[in-house]
């Protein structure tokens, strides 16, 4: 299955790693440059810095071909 999620912090962090864990394929789009590049490190996933409402991004990252998408708040 294919999920996206949208934000970050620990929440981020540890929904990740539940949909990795189980073998789905993650992206995560985070708005804030440094978390995304440390949350790609620890996951060893797509991260994408950026701003999960944007349009152009959410088509960039094929949104569209998800099978779920997870939006987080802090």
């Amino acid at each position: 299955m294919r999920v996206l999620v949208v934000g970050g912090g620990s929440l981020a962090y540890h929904v990740c790693r539940q949909f990795i864990a189980k073998g789905h394929a993650v992206v995560l789009i985070v708005e804030d440059p440094v978390e995304a590049r440390d949350l790609a490190q620890q996951l060893d996933i797509v991260v994408v810095h950026g701003d999960g409402a944007d349009p152009d991004l959410l088509e960039d990252t094929e949104a569209q071909r998800m099978d779920v998408a997870v939006a987080l708040c802090p």
